[in-house]
Formats: structure tokens, sequence, C-alpha cells
């Protein structure tokens, strides 16, 4: 009787799972590819964004204004503010974090988990 009710439940679980599956087949033949992509793109976009804030000196601890805070590859972008303290939105993490000034040499990071708060120190460029 136990291996009647198992072969059963199994039976039943194969005929759920296929018609998940052709509702989901039928789902994206009648909406065209874009069902699809917009199935895939959600997952894609569960991914966790954080707030970066911080501070940009340069070596003595005076505030660096006007250093460009951006992510790597894409066009988002910050500004530090005449106290060197920045914020930029948005950040997946995993991401790479570049700054650059005219007149300090560049830093680049990697977001790998959430801090609180950055304190970036950069070099005076040389001439």
């Amino acid at each position: 009787m136990m291996y009647s009710n198992f072969i059963f439940r199994s039976w039943s679980s194969q005929i759920l799972l296929s018609a998940l599956t052709s509702s989901i087949i039928l789902f994206s033949a009648a909406t065209g590819n874009a069902g699809c992509a917009a199935l895939v793109d959600r997952s894609v976009s569960t991914q966790e964004n954080v707030l970066i804030k911080g501070r940009i000196t340069d070596q003595v601890g005076n505030a660096i204004s006007g250093a460009l805070i951006k992510i790597k590859n894409t066009s988002n972008v910050s500004k530090s503010d005449v106290a060197g303290v920045f914020e930029l939105n948005d950040v997946p993490l995993k991401s790479v974090i570049i700054i650059s000034h005219p007149k300090f040499s560049g830093e680049e990071f990697k977001i790998s988990k959430p801090k609180p708060y950055y304190r970036i120190v950069l070099k005076r460029k040389t001439n």
C-alpha cells in the first residue's frame, strides 16, 4: 500500500510539473520572446544595490572637492563636495568604484560587502 501511494504521488507530481512547464511555454508563445525576457530580467534585477557614502582627502587629511566617483562601465557618477563628502546611490554589490581627480592619482576599489562609510585617501600627482 505504501509503495502504490508513493507511485501515485510521483506520478501526480510529474503531471503537475508537466502542466506548469506547458503553461510557461504557452505564456511565452502567446507573448512572444518578450515574456521570457521579462521573466529573466526580473531575476537579474533582484541583485542587491547599496548606497555608498564617504569622504575623500589627501594624505594630510585635507578635503578633496570635485573628485568624481563612478561605477566602472556605467554612467552612474557622483562628485565630492567642498568637504570631500560624497554619496553614490544604487551601487550593485561586486561592482568596481573609480575615484578620479585631475590633481590626484586615481583609485579603484571593489564593493564586496557594504560598509557604512568609506574614507578614501588620494595621493597628489607629481609633475
